[in-house]
Formats: C-alpha cells, structure tokens, sequence
C-alpha cells in the first residue's frame, strides 16, 4: 500500500511540475518552478545518474524519486524507473540497455524524460531528440543547497549557456530563433 500512495505522490509531483504535453523552446514548467539550469542530456541517460538521483535525494530529505519516460506508452515495461538510497548503478544500466523493450532500451531512444522526487523541490526535464536537459527548483527552494548537483552535472543558467556555448544544443549551429524563444522563456531565474 505505501509503494501505491509514494507512486501516486510522485504522478501528482510530476503533474504539478511540467506540462507533458509542451516541448522545447516552450516553457515547460508551470509557473511555480523558477530556477532553471541547463546541462548535456547525457547525463541522464548514463549509469552513472543513479549516483546523482541519490544525492538529490539525500540533500532534499526525500524518499525516492521516479524518472519516466514521457513519449512512451505507460503499460509497457519500463516506462518509468523508481531510485532510492538502495538503487545500484546496475539497475538502472539494467533499463538503459535493455534490448527486450520496444526501443531497445533507453540508451538507444531519444524520448523525453522527467525525473522528480517525492517531496518535488527539484525536477529535471530531458529532451533527448533536442539535445538539452535543465534541472528546475521550485519558487522557495534554496538553490544553493543543491550547488554539488549543479556543479556535477555542469549545469548552467541559460544565458550563459547559449553565450558561452557550453551546451552543444545551445550553440550557433543550432537555429537562432529556437535558442532566442529558450532564453525568453527560461529567464525566469532567482538564486
């Protein structure tokens, strides 16, 4: 029963988050969510993000947090991936790699995910396909308790992103329209 009321918490968390149905350049996040950092996508979908997941939890208190894939079917087999203070790099490699799922695994699909924990101070929104990540706080959260993150995943507000072309989807190759309506849209940044 308790494994039901944290998914249904986590659902509602994401829900309250993001607009799932709303990608790249737009503005994502409902209004509540402020601070926005950018990073490499890759991030997300490596091993090694288990590690990341658990240290966001760790400095939010939080009990487990889910990442799912937002293009994907929910009734498939792993259109989400729960993480914990016990999730190993292993099983998560587990669902990147694996090649019994429809796209072979998530290493191998340019979906969209979103990540968020149970208590939802943090949240991450991926686009694969755009080659872009941002981690985003709500409007209270303290960003600064979060800096060992931020600095892990070299995440960067979005004005300096696209100027210093830190981000490869940020840069002039990409389409300059496209980069101006990022910055309009996620501006928006106290810290």
């Amino acid at each position: 029963m308790l494994k039901m009321e944290i998914t249904k918490q986590l659902h509602k968390n994401l829900s309250m988050a993001i607009n799932t149905h709303i990608e790249f350049p737009k503005q994502v996040f409902w209004e509540s969510w402020i601070n926005f950092l950018f990073f490499d996508p890759d991030w997300v979908i490596n091993p090694n993000f288990v590690e990341i997941a658990k240290l966001l939890l760790e400095i939010e208190g939080s009990h487990c947090a889910y990442i799912v894939d937002l293009d994907d079917d929910p009734n498939i087999k792993q259109h989400s991936f729960y993480f914990n203070k016990d999730t190993t790099i292993i099983d998560y490699q587990l669902v990147l790699g694996d090649k019994t799922m429809k796209a072979g695994g998530w290493i191998d699909n340019f979906s969209r995910y979103a990540c968020i924990s149970d208590i939802g101070q943090w949240c991450i929104y991926c686009e694969r396909g755009s080659e872009l990540a941002v981690i985003a706080f709500r409007e209270h959260v303290s960003v600064e308790k979060y800096k060992v993150v931020i600095d892990k995943l070299k995440a960067v507000e979005i004005s300096y992103g696209i100027t210093t072309q830190h981000i490869y989807s940020l840069s002039e190759s990409t389409f300059p329209k496209w980069r101006e309506d990022l910055l309009e849209q996620y501006s928006k940044t106290k810290m």
